[in-house]
């Protein structure tokens, strides 16, 4: 028999009773309860803690990946835009260049599509590498004039090194709303143009 002061029968009031097998009954009315262990009722609540933790994990988790891939998108977004603004940009610039060309003295749009690029050969033997079948720079020269800036330098490739120069002429002033400018590269020995490039800066284009 036991004594309980803060636990009292629903039935009487009695405060006294007899617990049998897994049972507790009020030693008065007779009314029976269901014992439950001290220890059964711990792991109840450890386990009750365990499956809300795991369930704070998961949400955390799921709000985290939502978070991160939003954000992935909003960047992705951007780098589009930024990536479009600039082949706008390019764009604008490339038109405005080629509808300008011949603001630079001797020089038009066909004039410079025909430059030719020269093509680099090998001997039959393979020993020796040369240019061929390109526009010479003294060629350029008689057409438009002296460069404002040429720049001669030595340029070492795996077979060898070469002397090369840089020339360019612009449109100077003429303009009002931008610059144009043409930038080519050629082989000193040979005279051959190997690079040309026709280019614009307008002004107030972001």
């Amino acid at each position: 028999m036991t004594k309980n002061e803060t636990v009292k029968c629903k039935n009487c009031g009695a405060n006294e009773f007899v617990q049998e097998a897994g049972t507790t009954r009020c030693l008065y009315c007779q009314t029976e309860y269901i014992s439950y262990p001290i220890h059964k009722s711990r792991k109840m609540i450890w386990l009750s803690l365990f499956i809300l933790t795991l369930s704070l994990l998961i949400v955390m988790v799921f709000i985290l990946k939502n978070t991160n891939l939003k954000t992935y998108k909003v960047e992705e977004k951007a780098t589009a835009v930024n990536m479009s603004t600039k082949e706008v940009k390019l764009s604008k610039e490339k038109e405005y260049a080629e509808k300008n060309a011949s603001t630079i003295e001797g020089l038009s749009l066909e004039k410079y599509d025909n430059i030719q690029i020269a093509a680099l050969h090998r001997s039959p033997d393979k020993k020796e590498q040369y240019y061929a079948h390109g526009t010479l720079m003294k060629e350029l020269i008689k057409e438009l004039g002296p460069p404002e800036e040429l720049v001669e330098y030595t340029q070492y490739y795996p077979g060898g090194a070469a002397v090369e120069g840089k020339a360019n002429w612009s449109s100077g002033e003429t303009l009002s709303d931008g610059s144009v400018g043409l930038y080519v590269i050629y082989d000193k020995d040979s005279d051959q143009i190997l690079h040309k490039n026709l280019s614009a800066s307008m002004y107030g284009l972001e």
